[in-house]
């Protein structure tokens, strides 16, 4: 009998798991309509910060939404990924050794 109901409580407990761990401040803000918004262009590849247009894969608003993980910011539409830092120079390499 217990074996008829377990995928069912399975499913509660995952679904009670996921309300748990969400980022239930971020959603606040973004429902209350108090997170930052951004303009985007049609194509989804440039944002306005009101005097000039950025590249969305090469550089986020500082004070864009972003989740816990830091891995997405906000424009008011649409989540888009942080852009790839730059590639680290290894210590002692002949560039950042003092001469």
């Amino acid at each position: 009998m217990f074996f008829y109901f377990s995928p069912s409580l399975v499913a509660v407990g995952c679904l009670l798991i996921g309300y748990v761990v969400s980022a239930r401040p971020i959603k606040a803000t973004i429902v209350a309509g108090l997170a930052p918004t951004f303009v985007t262009s049609p194509d989804h590849l440039w944002w306005w910060d009101g005097s000039q247009w950025f590249g969305v894969p090469s550089i986020a608003p500082l004070h864009a939404l972003r989740p816990p993980d830091g891995n997405d910011w906000w424009t008011g539409d649409h989540w888009y990924p942080m852009p790839a830092l730059p590639p680290r120079k290894p210590r002692g390499s002949p560039s950042t050794s003092p001469a």
